[in-house]
Protein backbone atom coordinates (compact mmCIF):
# COMPACT_ATOMS: atom_id res chain seq x y z
CA UNK A 1 0.00 0.00 0.00
CA UNK A 2 1.23 3.47 -0.87
CA UNK A 3 1.64 6.09 1.84
CA UNK A 4 -1.03 8.77 1.87
CA UNK A 5 0.05 12.09 0.40
CA UNK A 6 -1.02 14.98 2.56
CA UNK A 7 -1.75 18.67 2.20
CA UNK A 8 -1.92 21.08 5.08
CA UNK A 9 -4.87 23.37 5.54
CA UNK A 10 -5.55 25.42 8.63
CA UNK A 11 -3.10 23.31 10.61
CA UNK A 12 -5.15 20.14 9.96
CA UNK A 13 -3.62 17.30 7.98
CA UNK A 14 -5.83 15.92 5.23
CA UNK A 15 -5.04 13.69 2.28
CA UNK A 16 -5.48 14.65 -1.35
CA UNK A 17 -8.18 12.01 -1.43
CA UNK A 18 -10.03 13.80 1.40
CA UNK A 19 -9.73 17.09 -0.45
CA UNK A 20 -11.06 15.55 -3.66
CA UNK A 21 -13.98 14.03 -1.75
CA UNK A 22 -14.75 17.41 -0.20
CA UNK A 23 -14.82 18.98 -3.65
CA UNK A 24 -17.08 16.22 -4.96
CA UNK A 25 -19.50 16.65 -2.05
CA UNK A 26 -19.67 20.40 -2.53
CA UNK A 27 -20.36 20.30 -6.27
CA UNK A 28 -20.98 16.76 -7.51
CA UNK A 29 -24.13 17.73 -9.40
CA UNK A 30 -22.28 20.02 -11.80
CA UNK A 31 -18.53 19.47 -11.46
CA UNK A 32 -16.37 17.49 -13.84
CA UNK A 33 -13.27 15.53 -12.89
CA UNK A 34 -11.02 18.21 -14.42
CA UNK A 35 -12.75 20.96 -12.41
CA UNK A 36 -12.34 18.97 -9.22
CA UNK A 37 -8.63 18.28 -9.77
CA UNK A 38 -8.02 21.94 -10.65
CA UNK A 39 -9.56 22.95 -7.32
CA UNK A 40 -7.13 20.75 -5.39
CA UNK A 41 -4.20 22.07 -7.44
CA UNK A 42 -3.02 18.66 -8.62
CA UNK A 43 -2.49 17.35 -12.14
CA UNK A 44 -5.50 15.25 -13.16
CA UNK A 45 -3.57 12.04 -13.87
CA UNK A 46 -1.59 12.32 -10.65
CA UNK A 47 -4.72 13.10 -8.59
CA UNK A 48 -6.48 10.13 -10.16
CA UNK A 49 -3.60 7.81 -9.28
CA UNK A 50 -3.47 9.05 -5.67
CA UNK A 51 -7.24 8.74 -5.36
CA UNK A 52 -7.28 5.22 -6.82
CA UNK A 53 -4.40 4.11 -4.59
CA UNK A 54 -6.38 5.18 -1.53
CA UNK A 55 -9.95 4.26 -2.54
CA UNK A 56 -9.67 1.63 -5.26
CA UNK A 57 -11.76 3.85 -7.56
CA UNK A 58 -10.92 6.54 -10.07
CA UNK A 59 -12.27 10.01 -9.40
CA UNK A 60 -14.75 9.57 -12.25
CA UNK A 61 -15.98 6.27 -10.83
CA UNK A 62 -16.44 7.81 -7.38
CA UNK A 63 -18.19 10.87 -8.85
CA UNK A 64 -20.52 8.62 -10.86
CA UNK A 65 -21.35 6.51 -7.80
CA UNK A 66 -22.04 9.67 -5.80
CA UNK A 67 -24.44 10.93 -8.50
CA UNK A 68 -26.19 7.55 -8.61
CA UNK A 69 -26.59 7.56 -4.82
CA UNK A 70 -28.11 11.03 -4.94
CA UNK A 71 -30.49 10.01 -7.73
CA UNK A 72 -31.62 6.96 -5.75
CA UNK A 73 -32.20 9.14 -2.70
CA UNK A 74 -34.24 11.59 -4.76
CA UNK A 75 -36.33 8.83 -6.36
CA UNK A 76 -36.94 7.17 -2.99
CA UNK A 77 -38.10 10.46 -1.46
CA UNK A 78 -40.47 11.10 -4.39
CA UNK A 79 -41.90 7.59 -4.39
CA UNK A 80 -45.54 7.40 -3.32
CA UNK A 81 -47.19 4.28 -2.00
Amino acid sequence: EHPKRTVYMEEDEITYCDKVMQQIESSFKTASVSEITERVFVNGDYANRLFKDETGLTIKQYLTLRKIAEAKKYLWEKKTF
